[in-house]
């Protein structure tokens, strides 16, 4: 029984014709004044005779009724044995069971079929003849849901498309997570929380267990691949995923599943997760699980795994993090060696060796050194290359890039390597020093017979910098370098592609700058020739 604000009664009546007497009570309460309570002060009391006649007819005594005529509902035969535990545990009083041999069970019911596509969340069931709306709780207990694995399926609400007489012929349900599973689900109807299943417009309930079946569709194997795994700020670890959207909508994405492998590969265990309703709008994480010591100390596989609505799909591949560590004869001489382990996240990546000045504000900039970009594994670290900085702070790490990347450009980070420059003596040169002392050769031949492999400048010692850049005839620049010294000369390659120079002329500028006796800053130009067998 409903009471409207506006004074209306509404109820059902019973099944059966007849003379009935319906007694209303109105009673007046007023609250305590002190007490804080209410008590009754009057009532009234009125009996009315209702005569109820029986214009229902039989054919609706069974309660409200499915629209198996409808254009989105056909009949199969579905064999018991496929029910799983819908099949075992409930009648069904609208499944006809007929002998099928093909059946493990020897029998089949003949059910209602409607067809949904992968990944909807709403159901929407229509009816023969008139549901009563009040009769439908808003949480939708009427009506259960079974996976094809037998799990239940959460319903959160219903929305019935009530007319005026809060009567409906349709029921959308909404479920709490996508059908992402294909096969075959089953919808049941069974006694809900208001005391019974769903009521027609004469009062008659529909019958318990009433069974039908959603077929589910054209679900694709849902497609995703880690994309990069880097050290982030020497501290942790970051994880980068795409997914096909082509294969699956993210909003269906119930959660993201992270694996990681502390012993290179034999064994992964799970480290964390991202879950929730937006976990597919997000494609990175980052494990916090792991701090400096570690990153410091090993490197790590990972690889991810992805859940819609229960259903856990493969395991990507891994990739595994770059671990950045001293080389032999590390910090003895003026070159020092670096070795890292191999990226693989990507085919051929090119690794940049970078460096940062702690004790500026300066930010990560690549070194600047023949053989930088490598696609080696190993590198020597001139430090004279960034001699004017003597005593300084620095941090070393290496990126790793793919050169043949589409999409995102993503960057592969190692840990870091600290070091302080050492105080490299500056040899100063005689009192009577001139540019004229200055022995820029005119000839290079790096061809590698051990003679005038390099080349070299006599007399730039005591200054604090030098400059030298060559071009060729057509005023590209081959090579440059903003801290040339006698220990780090040009051996004669581009810069450009790491190749030999073709023979010919190239033209230089020298920019000297710092002279440790005061003299003013030298630029000198000119031309030399190279011959090294290149053509």
């Amino acid at each position: 029984m409903i009471v409207r604000s506006n004074g209306i009664i509404e109820f059902t009546t019973g099944a059966v014709a007849g003379n009935y007497i319906v007694v209303v009570v109105v009673k007046e309460l007023r609250l305590h004044s002190s007490g804080g309570f209410y008590f009754e002060v009057g009532m009234v009391m009125r009996e009315m005779l209702i005569n109820l006649v029986d214009n229902c007819l039989t054919s609706v005594q069974n309660g409200p009724t499915f629209d198996i005529n409808h254009p989105t509902v056909t009949q199969g035969l579905i064999s018991t044995s496929a029910l799983g535990v819908v099949g075992n545990n409930y009648p069904h009083p609208n499944a006809d069971s007929v002998q099928d041999p093909n059946s493990s069970t020897g029998w089949s019911m003949n059910l209602p079929i409607i067809n949904y596509p992968c990944f909807d969340s709403i159901i929407t069931m229509h009816f023969a003849t008139f549901v009563q709306c009040p009769s439908i709780t808003p949480s939708g207990s009427e009506f259960r849901l079974i996976d094809p694995d037998s799990n239940l399926i959460p319903i959160t609400s219903v929305t019935p498309d009530c007319n005026a007489a809060l009567e409906t012929r349709r029921v959308d349900l909404h479920l709490l997570q996508p059908m992402a599973r294909e096969g075959d689900y089953y919808m049941y109807i069974k006694e809900g929380l208001d005391g019974n299943t769903l009521l027609n417009s004469c009062g008659f309930e529909m019958d318990e267990f009433f069974l039908l079946v959603i077929r589910v569709n054209n679900c694709p194997d849902p497609e995703y691949d880690i994309t990069n795994v880097s050290v982030v700020n020497n501290d942790h670890i970051q994880i980068f995923w795409e997914p096909d959207t082509t294969t699956f909508p993210r909003f269906a994405v119930s959660g993201w599943y992270f694996f990681r492998s502390d012993d290179n590969g034999a064994t992964f265990n799970r480290v964390g997760d991202r879950r929730g309703s937006n976990a597919g709008f997000q494609d990175n994480w980052i494990d916090f699980s792991v701090d400096n010591d570690d990153v410091n100390r090993q490197n790590y596989r990972y690889q991810i795994q992805m859940e819609i609505s229960g259903n856990f799909f493969h395991f990507t591949r891994d990739i595994t993090s770059i671990l950045l560590e001293k080389g032999p004869g590390y910090g003895t001489g003026t070159t020092w060696n670096i070795e890292w382990t191999e990226y693989d996240g990507w085919q051929d990546p090119e690794y940049t060796l970078m460096i940062w000045d702690i004790d500026s504000t300066g930010t990560w900039s690549p070194v600047a050194q023949p053989g930088n970009p490598t696609q080696a594994n190993v590198m020597g670290f001139d430090y004279l290359t960034i001699a004017d900085r003597q005593g300084d702070d620095f941090a070393l790490r290496i990126d790793a890039k793919n050169p043949n990347f589409t999409g995102i450009d993503y960057t592969s980070s190692s840990n870091y390597i600290y070091l302080t420059v050492p105080n490299v003596p500056i040899v100063p040169p005689p009192n009577d020093w001139a540019v004229e002392d200055l022995n820029i050769p005119n000839v290079f031949t790096p061809n590698g017979d051990g003679k005038n492999d390099l080349f070299t400048i006599k007399g730039i010692e005591g200054f604090r910098s030098a400059e030298v850049v060559f071009t060729n005839r057509w005023g590209n620049v081959v090579y440059q370098n903003d801290r040339f010294h006698r220990d780090n000369s040009w051996d004669g390659r581009d810069m450009r592609t790491g190749q030999m120079v073709s023979d010919g002329t190239y033209f230089y500028i020298i920019r000297l700058r710092g002279s440790v006796l005061g003299l003013p800053d030298v630029e000198e130009t000119g031309s030399l020739q190279i011959f090294s067998g290149s053509r």
